[in-house]
This record gives structure tokens, sequence and C-alpha cells, in this order.
């Protein structure tokens, strides 16, 4: 009987396994409340062409929720919340119970008068608006960068 200590196999079967990093440009956003305290925190990826037919997706969602008459308060914020947390994570392809909503529920309401959900899908309206602009002027800049010669 040897001395050696056996291996789990799992050490044994990463010694064959390789990376593949790419950079794909995806950027790491912290969400933090008005005393600059971290809430939370998500990835997008502003290259991200899929994000406008699903913001538009969520934006239809938003839209809709509406409590009927005669329906049970309660049992609607329950299903809005949930429903609210399944669309912002189809919209940021992750799941945001944790990362947007972990501190404060979707349809908390804000010192300002906004639903905290409302305001959540504003600021990412804006971020994608600010990030798809920039992609597109740089994507402009190298275009002209090689037709310009052909315009003079």
């Amino acid at each position: 009987m040897s001395n050696k200590l056996v291996k789990p196999n799992s050490q044994i079967a990463n010694r064959n396994e390789e990376e593949l990093i790419i950079n794909t440009g995806t950027k790491k956003y912290v969400i933090k409340d008005e005393h600059r305290r971290p809430m939370g925190e998500f990835f997008w990826n502003p290259s991200d062409t899929g994000i406008l037919s699903r913001y538009n997706d969520v934006v239809t969602f938003f839209n809709n929720l509406d409590l009927k008459e005669g329906e049970d308060a309660d049992k609607f914020i329950v299903d809005a919340d949930k429903g609210i947390v399944e669309k912002m994570s189809y919209l940021l392809n992750e799941d945001t119970s944790t990362s947007l909503f972990s501190k404060v529920a979707p349809l908390s309401m804000l010192a300002n008068g906004n639903v905290y959900a409302f305001e959540v899908l504003e600021q990412i309206a804006s971020l994608v608006e600010k990030e798809s602009k920039i992609r597109v002027n740089r994507a402009n800049t190298r275009v002209n960068k090689y037709t310009r010669k052909y315009h003079n």
C-alpha cells in the first residue's frame, strides 16, 4: 500500500481541459442606491443586437400590467413581481432576481414616485441608447476612414 493520496476524479479530468477565452466586449454594471451602496450588478454586451427586440417585448409586458377590477391585489403584486423579474432576466440574458431585485421588489414605490422596475427599465434604455450611439459612431468613423477617398 502506498502513502500517496488518491486525487479526486475532477482533478484528473481537468488536466485535459483547456480554456478558450473570447473578448466579447461584455461590460459589468454595478447598480447603486442614492447613497452609493451596491445593490446588485449585471453584465451586458453592448454589441448585443437582440436587445432592441427584447426591450420592445419587455415594454409591451410593462404596458399590459394592469390590476383588473375585482382582481386580488396581493395576488396581482406577487404575479407581477415574478413576471417583471422573468422579463428583465430575458432582457439582459441573466438572472435578475439577484442582480437587480434582491434588495428592492420590482413594484416598490421609490421616493420620486416611480416604480422601481420602471426606473430600472428607463436606466437600461438610456444605457442601450448611449452604447448603441457610441458603437454606431465608431462604425461610421471606420467606414468613413475607408470610403473618404471615394467622396473626393
